[in-house]
């Protein structure tokens, strides 16, 4: 059986074909025993799947003939897991809003019922204020 694979040869020249490899093999079509003696040569094998996904071969797994059914299964399940994560975190986010705002309406309810009717006052009149208590204090303090 054939695979289509890339062949990277780390750094060190396989001689276990009967064509030496020095450079990295892109696409190349080779039967399981090929591919066998490329992984115990020290080179990094992977399968290129039919969807273009790079799966890395090892002794274990370079005779596998459903690597693309296992890929996908675990793409699933990645997927899967990426999914139930945003939920959790929208509803996470969602919470924090929902005591946020409550939080925000206790504070208003409290003023309101504490000092009756709370009413913004302008900048101007606050800056205003704050500029006269300046002046009474610098009063005060020249009389001393």
């Amino acid at each position: 059986m054939k695979k289509r694979v890339n062949v990277y040869p780390n750094g060190r020249v396989i001689t276990t074909l009967s064509v030496p490899i020095r450079n990295t093999l892109m696409g190349a079509e080779l039967d399981l025993e090929e591919i066998r003696k490329l992984l115990v040569g020290g080179a990094s094998v992977k399968e290129i799947l039919p969807n273009g996904a790079l799966v890395p071969l090892t002794m274990n797994n370079y005779a596998d003939t459903d690597l693309f059914e296992k890929y996908q299964q675990e793409v699933a399940a990645e997927e899967a897991a990426r999914n139930q994560k945003r939920v959790e975190e929208e509803k996470l986010k969602q919470d924090i809003a929902s005591k946020n705002e409550s939080r925000r309406d206790a504070v208003a309810a409290f003023k309101r019922g504490a000092f009756g009717e709370v009413k913004p006052q302008p900048t101007a009149t606050v800056e205003q204020s704050a500029i006269e208590a300046a002046r009474a204090k610098i009063e005060a303090n020249k009389h001393k």
